[in-house]
């Protein structure tokens, strides 16, 4: 192989995991919880915080992913972004979407189950104002 070929390795869980951003999720998911300990007088049900907050963090990984789909021109050219999963061909972006696709249903139907209409809305709303 001479120097001028590029080599692209294949995949792995940490390149998904990357594209879910789990740091920013993680900053959302804080603002999640206290928004849920201030909007009630008394004590979140355990199943609304815990499966709440799931279903949210799931929907805000996807949006994240779309995120890095959506960038993956401007990334490829800037230092800080270069390596990131799909603008170096890491993973490709319709796999990428249907990885997103797939958290993002999961994420809606244990909210569907678990919160109410509003919640579903409000995350999908800040989903798209995210991701795009």
């Amino acid at each position: 192989m001479n120097e001028s070929e590029i080599t692209i390795r294949d995949a792995s869980w940490r390149d998904y995991l990357e594209l879910c951003k789990p740091n920013v999720v993680g900053l959302m998911l804080v603002t999640s919880i206290i928004g849920m300990m201030l909007s009630v007088k008394e004590m979140v049900p355990i199943l609304t915080l815990v499966f709440g907050n799931l279903g949210i963090a799931l929907c805000a990984a996807s949006a994240a992913v779309i995120n890095h789909v959506v960038d993956r021109h401007v990334d490829d050219k800037m230092a800080r972004t270069i390596g990131r999963p799909v603008a170096d061909g890491r993973i490709k972006p319709f796999e990428a979407m249907i990885f997103s696709s797939s958290m993002c249903l999961l994420g809606v139907l244990i909210l569907y189950l678990y919160t109410n209409v509003l919640t579903i809305w409000l995350t999908l709303a800040s989903l798209v104002g995210y991701a795009f």
